[in-house]
């Protein structure tokens, strides 16, 4: 009984310590599939995470947001220092570095285009009844004015300029009496006017359109603000028909009311 316990590995079953070996081989392998699936759902949660924190963070929490892309930067290098380790470790680095950064750009993005201006928007004031003759000034902190009644824009003493990136940059002044040349308010445009005296842009040919929403001098995170060109429009109308405005007029794009 003693050699045959021996031959067989000290065991009291034949071919026991043979079969438990292949089943612990077996458990060490790698799985493609599982691995795979480990990696691509963990990159898919970094990216959507990522996407939803740039996307509605920055405005208040640029900062947090900021971090946890260092953090995820941080993770991705430190699977791929310690590689050896498994063999999972590489691929999941690449992947969530990627992911970490692509989510990143995607809702920099998004936020840029859509969820900039509409946080902005909801944290400024509606000023009602304002006459074009009061002093922008005054309503600095606006982000929707609706005019008075008899408020329109001068579409007559309008300007365009064409810029170098190919878009003709428009505005005309709003107004209420044909004898004031102060313009306080002027409604703006991109590719709705010509070179003088001709205005089309937003609602301006709507008969009940009375309110402008403030055109502000950020363009966002990716896009450089339109302030300039409109004030080399402005001032192209002014030189023209012999207006003038303050140092800092306020711009609006032309609406409805309901708009």
């Amino acid at each position: 009984m003693k050699e045959q316990a021996v031959s067989y590995g000290g065991t009291d079953l034949p071919g026991f310590e043979r079969h438990n070996d292949k089943a612990f081989e077996l458990h060490r392998s790698d799985d493609p599939k599982r691995k795979f699936i480990n990696v691509f759902v963990g990159s898919l949660f970094v990216f959507l995470f990522q996407v939803l924190l740039f996307t509605f963070s920055p405005f208040f929490h640029l900062r947090a947001a900021l971090l946890t892309l260092v953090i995820f930067v941080g993770i991705s290098v430190s699977l791929a220092v310690d590689y050896r380790k498994s063999a999972h470790f590489l691929p999941m680095s690449i992947c969530t570095l990627a992911a970490a950064l692509c989510g990143a750009g995607t809702g920099a993005i998004l936020y840029d285009q859509f969820g900039y201006f509409s946080i902005l928007y909801n944290y400024t004031r509606i000023y009602d009844n304002v006459v074009p003759s009061q002093k922008a000034a005054t309503v600095t902190d606006a982000g929707r004015i609706v005019f008075s009644v008899g408020s329109r824009v001068d579409t007559h003493y309008a300007a365009g300029v064409v810029a170098k990136d190919g878009n003709e940059y428009c505005a005309a002044p709003v107004r209420s009496s044909q004898t004031n040349m102060h313009v306080e308010f002027w409604a703006v445009g991109k590719n709705c006017c010509s070179n003088l005296g001709f205005f089309k842009c937003d609602s301006t040919e709507v008969k009940e359109a009375r309110a402008g929403v403030i055109e502000f001098d950020s363009g966002g995170i990716w896009r450089r603000g339109r302030s300039d060109m409109y004030d080399a429009a402005r001032q192209k109308a002014e030189a023209t028909f012999g207006l003038d405005s303050p140092a800092a007029p306020i711009y609006v794009r032309w609406v409805t009311i309901k708009e």
